[in-house]
Order: C-alpha cells, then structure tokens, then sequence
C-alpha cells in the first residue's frame, strides 16, 4: 500500500472550481502546448488544444467537485468528416516538478475509441527527441486508459536512454471493476518508477537518464482513429490532481476542500500540507513590518 510520510503536499487540484484558461495567465491550468510538432495536420495538437478555435466548443465543465471533459465530433464547416473535438489541460509554464508522487483521480471513459490519459513531459524538450519524427523522446504516462478495453490500465516510458535495457515500456495492470472512480499514481525517484493504481503497486521500472529534470503535467481525453466510427460523445471524469515532495526545501501547499463525487477520497497517505493560517480576531494586532497597527 502507498505510504507517502515525509513527503509534502505541493500541488492540488480539487475542482471544486475551474481555473482553466487558453494561456494559462491566472490559472492553474492551459490548454495550450507549446510543444514542437513536425505534423501540423492535427486541429490544435501540439500547437494549441484539442479543439478547433472556430467552433466555439468548450469541452470542460466542473461540477460537484470534479472536471468533465468530453469529446464531441467536430461540428464547424470546414471539419474533416471523422474529426472530434476534446479537450487538454496542461500546468506548462505554471507548474513543474523534479521527482515525487503525481497521482489523478478520475473515472475514465468507457465508449469504444475514446483515449484518456495523464502523462508528464520535460519543461526543456531540447535533445530529447520529437515525438512526431522520432522513434525515442522523453515522456512519461502515468495512465493511459482506452475505452475499448475498460478494464486495462497501461503505462508507458518513453526515453532516450538505452543503458537501462528499453527505450519505450512500460507497465500493464488491470482493475477489478472498471466503472466508476479510480486512482492512478507515480512515484518517481532517482532510482526508481513506481507505479500506483488505487494505491497498489503494479510495477516498478528504473528511472532513465534523461528523467533527472523537471517536468509538468498533462490529463487529456484523445479519441482513437476507430473513434470516428461510433456516433456517442466520450466523457473523463477527473475528481483530483495531487502532486507531492519528499524535497527537504519544497514548499507544501493548502489542500483544497475534499468533495469526492463519490465521497470515497483516498487522502494524503500520510503526507502533510500547509496549515492554513488562523483568521485575525477583533482586537489589537501588530504586522511584523510595522507598516500599521490596527
């Protein structure tokens, strides 16, 4: 079972509102990636989004404490027949970590031809690898869940490190029951790639050479090639995203109000967070700066 004492809560995300934006000015997530694309045939992949800017589609909607994003099928004139429209969010540019345990709370997507998933890519990609053009890059996916296999759950690690034996694993478990919530985690060391699903270890892997950066993360739901052949709107329910650091000098952040949609939180594996500062009562106070009195 997970144990994660020491370590400090560094990021989290409850949607319990949304804070998601096209630039990531402001809020915590875009959904915007700046990543170098060879192929810029794909609506927005890789330069912008998911979605087709003409359309007008918004893909995401947060309600009773959890982020729907659903994909639809292209409805602007000029789209391709057997397009869709979905959504990406990303924290690049707001948020990046070096080591540590990432893990999502999400009840995926079961309609055939949807693709869901939560995976991390390096703040500087410089010399390791485009994923258009090259076989090996530097990718890691904590999750990666395909609706016509409900029940599979498949990591990958995508690396330009050959000294360690792969260039492109990964890790396959399954879940027991595939509807409804479900946790998906990584451990990350400088040794070692744990990886988590309900708080169950299903393997272990060693870290690559070019995992010693910081990374950020991104949650999308894709649509597969055979997406374009069944007619109903796909949907990923993400209840959490949760970051921590057993770094001595991290900073621990306030966790946000817990509003499980199922009411069934994990919690924080014994983690700590930031203790929220105590509310000023009536009376005299004195700020450290001496700037005023009150």
């Amino acid at each position: 079972m997970l144990n994660l004492t020491g370590y400090k809560l560094t990021f989290s995300d409850e949607f319990n509102t949304r804070s998601i934006s096209s630039t990531g000015d402001g809020t915590t997530w875009q959904t915007a990636r700046d990543e170098h694309r060879m192929n810029k045939a794909e609506v927005g992949y890789g330069v912008s989004s998911f979605l087709d800017p003409s359309s007008g589609y918004d893909p995401f909607n947060v309600s009773g404490g959890a982020l729907t994003i659903t994909a639809q099928r292209d409805k602007t004139p000029y789209g391709v027949n057997g397009n869709w429209e979905s959504g990406l969010i990303t924290t690049q540019g707001n948020f990046s970590q070096q080591y540590g345990y990432f893990e999502m709370r999400a009840d995926m997507n079961d309609k055939p031809g949807g693709w869901d998933a939560f995976w991390l890519l390096p703040d500087n990609p410089n010399g390791t690898g485009n994923p258009d053009g090259d076989s090996h890059w530097t990718e890691n996916d904590i999750v990666e869940h395909y609706g016509n296999w409900d029940k599979g759950v498949y990591t990958w690690i995508h690396t330009n490190d050959e000294a360690k034996g792969y260039t492109n694993t990964g890790v396959y478990s399954e879940v027991a029951q595939a509807d409804g919530y479900h946790t998906y985690g990584l451990k990350w060391t400088p040794e070692t790639l744990e990886y988590y699903v309900d708080g169950q270890l299903t393997g272990t892997r060693p870290t690559p050479s070019d995992y010693h950066q910081k990374m950020h993360m991104i949650a999308n739901l894709a649509v597969e090639g055979n997406g374009s052949q069944h007619g109903q709107n796909m949907a990923m329910k993400i209840d959490y995203i949760r970051v921590y650091s057993n770094d001595a000098n991290a900073v621990a952040v306030q966790q946000g109000a817990v509003s499980a949609p199922d009411g069934r939180d994990p919690g924080l594996y014994g983690a700590t967070t930031a203790v929220a500062a105590a509310p000023l009562l009536p009376g005299n106070h004195t700020f450290a700066n001496n700037d005023f009195v009150i």
